[in-house]
């Protein structure tokens, strides 16, 4: 069996109970179809002969034979479709869950160099891909598998040369002609797969860069590429309606092969008194039918081969190792949360060149340090480091005189809280977006942090106040309003270091040096560390770390 396969049955393991529920239903509607056809026919014809002969006949029974296969039919084909899909969105939701667990430690550090798009498509495309697992492929084959051995177990009581005729056709159209479908459209199916996410990813990025694209009159170029992803995915997908088309004609045709020749077998059986002319009639319809547990297999095993590459690019990212260390046991966090960088050489790759070699300084508590140089320079890969985000090749770097590797990564975090150079703003209420930052804040600590921020003013006006939604990325706010909501989450937080990285971005010099104000006005024995390339506010900081300096001494020594 395929290793993605057998991985996603195992993590699709816990909800076997409703997997098999949802087969056995499958099933019993299947036979229950199949069953009717075949003691309709039977009936009709004995009636008919019984009218003939002028003779009376037992109809009861095959009547309420008749009316229990057509109600297990109906109730069997809503509860197939009730039960498979609610298992299909337990093991789809399963899924989502443990990918996401494992992409969690492996942000950003192991995922930093992946598009978004990339990222997204894999989260929603490829994990929607893989709900025909089950109910496109499991299910359908399956119920085919079963069917046919108990399709075969039924005719062989009448003769086993009926038996086997018929299991000879019903392997061919439920497993050879699938089986070449499937080796002839995978490669398509693949292409497909691909080709769709290679175009989410685009069109996802396209849409973030929007204004971009517009402003150097480059949407032309992006919108000629998506078209031709567009005209690829129909190419692929005629390809594979003609394939499944002949597969189904190949399968029509043998199914009336079957048909005649389970007629003529019957036919012989039915001159030396063996089967009665209604029982000719059964078997032959009978077999007609059974075709309805095997054609599905089909589509199941054409559309497999999408299914085996968004499983390997889901397994792909989830396969990757963490990048961070974590220690067995971890220490509780000291009281006092003073930082140290002792010799810190960090690359975000090995075979890199360093963003900085040899670094040090430290930040007691309370102290409040700028970080200054010239974009580049590494000033923000310092946050990557003190969140444990990224890792230093060499160095240490320390909380409270203990090595940072001794702490809970989650428990470390909660030390900072960091207003990023473009704050993210949720398409959610000002409320939800404020409550990341403390899930436990009540409404007046909101409104405190929003005064301190300076934004509680302005959020008054709203008609809905707090409850105002803010639209995608905030974009009913200015670009200080947003800094300033960004800013009450922050002071929000209360956590011991505050963490400014460019503040002043996008911002006019009067609004940069407020918003400092108001944090250096609120630090309450919070630390303090800026980081910008601007000069601003400087005159207040305890210490001012110039990474750009550094650096060239250090150069000028190893010279």
């Amino acid at each position: 069996m395929n290793k993605d396969l057998s991985r996603l049955l195992k993590l699709f393991r816990p909800y076997a109970g409703w997997m098999m529920l949802g087969g056995l239903v499958s099933l019993a509607a299947v036979l229950a179809n199949i069953t009717l056809m075949g003691v309709s026919g039977w009936f009709i014809t004995a009636m008919g002969l019984a009218g003939i002969a002028g003779v009376s006949m037992n109809y009861f029974t095959p009547a309420a034979i008749i009316r229990a296969c057509a109600i297990i039919r109906t109730g069997g084909r809503y509860g197939e479709r009730l039960i498979t899909h609610e298992a299909t969105f337990h093991l789809i939701a399963r899924l989502r869950r443990w990918l996401f667990d494992r992409l969690e430690p492996l942000s950003p550090s192991a995922l930093g160099f992946m598009r978004s798009g990339d990222l997204l498509s894999r989260m929603r495309g490829d994990i929607d891909t893989l709900e025909r697992f089950y109910l496109g492929f499991l299910v359908p084959v399956i119920t085919a598998l079963a069917a046919t051995i108990l399709i075969m177990l039924a005719l062989s009581f009448f003769a086993p040369v009926l038996a086997l005729w018929a299991g000879l056709f019903l392997i061919l159209a439920g497993c050879i002609i699938p089986l070449l479908i499937f080796k002839n459209s995978r490669t398509s199916e693949e292409s497909l797969v691909n080709t769709s996410a290679d175009m989410r990813t685009q069109l996802a990025s396209n849409l973030q860069g929007m204004g971009e694209l517009l402003l150097y009159d480059q949407d032309g170029t992006h919108v000629k590429s998506l078209t031709q992803q567009s005209e690829s995915i129909r190419d692929h997908t005629v390809s594979l309606q003609n394939k499944a088309s002949t597969g189904e004609n190949l399968s029509g045709f043998l199914a009336q092969l079957a048909m005649y020749g389970i007629l003529i077998i019957s036919f012989f059986f039915l001159q030396n008194g063996t089967i009665s002319p209604p029982g000719l009639v059964l078997l032959t319809l009978l077999m007609l039918a059974s075709f309805e547990a095997v054609t599905p297999v089909l589509g199941a095993f054409q559309k497999l081969g999408g299914v085996l590459r968004a499983a390997r690019r889901i397994f792909e990212i989830a396969d990757q190792q963490p990048a961070l260390t974590v220690a067995d046991t971890t220490q509780p966090l000291p009281e006092a949360k003073d930082i140290h960088f002792e010799n810190v050489t960090f690359a975000y790759q090995a075979q890199h060149k360093p963003v900085f070699c040899g670094l040090s300084f430290s930040v007691r508590q309370g102290q409040k340090l700028a970080v200054t140089g010239p974009t580049g320079i590494g000033k923000s890969s310092l946050i990557n480091l003190l969140l444990r985000f990224q890792e230093p090749q060499e160095g240490q770097i320390s909380i409270g005189r203990q090595d940072i590797k001794s702490y809970n990564p989650e428990d470390v975090r909660r030390c900072f809280a960091v207003l990023e150079q473009s704050p993210y703003i949720f398409n959610a209420s000002i409320r939800e977006n404020l409550l990341l930052g403390n899930p436990a804040a009540s409404r007046q600590d909101m409104e405190d942090a929003c005064k301190k921020a300076g934004i509680h003013e302005f959020i008054a006006t709203l008609p809905q106040q707090y409850e105002t939604i803010l639209g995608e990325h905030g974009r009913s706010l200015s670009g200080g309003q947003v800094k300033r909501l960004a800013l009450a989450r922050v002071l929000l937080k209360k956590a011991p270091c505050i963490i400014l990285d460019e503040p002043g971005e996008g911002l006019d010099y009067q609004m940069e040096q407020d918003i400092l104000s108001r944090v250096i006005d609120n630090l309450n024995g919070a630390s303090l560390i800026l980081i910008s390339h601007r000069h601003t506010a400087l005159e207040e900081m305890d210490q001012v770390l110039n990474l750009e300096d550094q650096a060239a001494a250090l150069q000028a020594e190893e010279n």
